[in-house]
């Protein structure tokens, strides 16, 4: 049996996530900043961007292992820690006019490495700190302050400290960090550590994870719509600033409001979505939210004026965050908890890759037909993995969706 601490607990864990998405978010903004303050050019932004994104595929399935056999709010402790040196250790060499490229490049690594380990220990750990029937309006409200700090505030902030100083950007990131620590500390206990059990080779561990994840018929059709609506929506998403300038005729501004209508949009769904909890209600939402997410893009392609497209995205946040609030919720009840870090690792593996994959293909097909036919493929993509799916989705009896 999982062990669960009272509630309270709960909020000490929260207010860590949500200073941790604070950061961020910070980071978000300060990095490509400053490397492009370094007159690199945009090979350079893209390849320190590439340093922060590589260690989800260097590191991705392999931090599920050490998931299930390390103190897993321990191990959230450690990286916070490091991420907060490693910003403290950039904001001095910023003060002393000693950065470059390859600085901002090892950083970007460093945090990128921490980011694959605390995302896949966070979302391992939850369940034995809330109660199971509890896991949904916890991830609703853990969901709500990523998007609210990573998403929003962040981003936004650090642009307005880096106007002011480099420095102080790269400082206060290091700070959020540094808060989302001591509070993580505080949380510390028994919670989150797996079940004892003899480990043995990583290899046979990770094939152990990848075989359980296979099998499992629900949770991997779950997995298999979230990948297809991240190679969609991370493709339209890579052009969406094209397609603000060049079809819809608005400029920074627009295109800002635009970004900023999604993540709205996800936290109307993040307030609400605790209070979808029955387990009709769940399967409905993941039986509906694809094809929602493919008839927004569809509408987009249709209709490429700025007004339909800000609704879109608004509609695209909500469904795509009630789903993601409905399917980790469901995964973290569904697997063991012996096994739930290696399970994770790969959903997360799988899903965060096919985000590049997808901006990639976004590129290429809006070079070779213009830049409005990527929201219907986009919608097409999704509408593929919805097929793929239905049937396990629509046949999975109604009480496997119940906490």
């Amino acid at each position: 049996m999982l062990r669960t601490r009272p509630t309270t607990e709960f909020t000490g864990y929260l207010a860590a996530w949500t200073s941790s998405a604070l950061g961020d978010g910070l980071r978000a903004t300060a990095l490509p900043l400053l490397a492009s303050s370094l007159a690199a050019g945009p090979r350079g932004v893209a390849v320190v961007a590439a340093a922060g994104g590589a260690p989800w595929l260097v590191f991705g399935l392999v931090s599920g292992v050490f998931v299930d056999r390390w103190p897993r709010l321990r191990m959230m402790v450690a990286v916070q820690l490091t991420r907060a040196a490693a910003l403290g250790a950039l904001a001095a060499l910023v003060a002393a006019d000693l950065v470059g490229i390859p600085v901002l490049v090892v950083v970007a690594f460093v945090l990128g490495t921490c980011e694959v380990v605390f995302d896949v220990a966070a979302h391992s750990a939850l369940p034995s700190i809330v109660p199971r029937e509890q896991l949904q309006k916890a991830n609703s409200r853990l969901l709500l302050g990523e998007i609210s700090m990573a998403e929003l505030a962040g981003p936004l902030i650090g642009g307005v400290l880096f106007a002011v100083a480099a420095v102080l950007a790269v400082a206060v990131n290091a700070a959020a960090f540094l808060v989302a620590f001591g509070l993580l500390a505080l949380t510390v206990g028994s919670a989150g550590r797996p079940e004892p059990r003899e480990p043995g080779s990583i290899g046979q561990d990770l094939r152990d994870g990848a075989r359980w994840f296979f099998r499992a018929r629900t949770v991997r059709a779950i997995s298999v719509l979230s990948v297809a609506v991240n190679l969609a929506s991370g493709g339209f998403l890579a052009i969406l600033v094209v397609l603000a300038r060049e079809r819809l005729g608005v400029g920074a501004v627009g295109y800002g409001v635009l970004v900023a209508v999604g993540s709205v949009g996800g936290l109307i769904a993040g307030a609400v979505g605790d209070r979808l909890a029955g387990a009709g209600q769940r399967r409905a939402i993941c039986l509906a939210a694809g094809p929602v997410i493919a008839a927004a893009f569809l509408a987009v392609g249709v209709f490429p004026t700025w007004p339909v497209t800000a609704l879109a995205l608004a509609v695209w946040g909500a469904a795509a965050t009630l789903f993601n609030i409905v399917a980790l919720s469901f995964r973290q009840a569904a697997v063991p908890d012996e096994m739930l870090g290696r399970v994770t690792a790969v959903h997360r593996f799988l899903v965060w890759g096919a985000l590049p994959l997808g901006a990639l293909a976004a590129g290429f097909l809006a070079d070779a037909a213009g830049v409005t036919a990527v929201a219907p493929a986009a919608a097409a993509v999704v509408a593929v993995g919805v097929l793929a799916v239905w049937r396990p989705l629509s046949q999975a009896p109604r009480d496997q969706f119940a906490l």
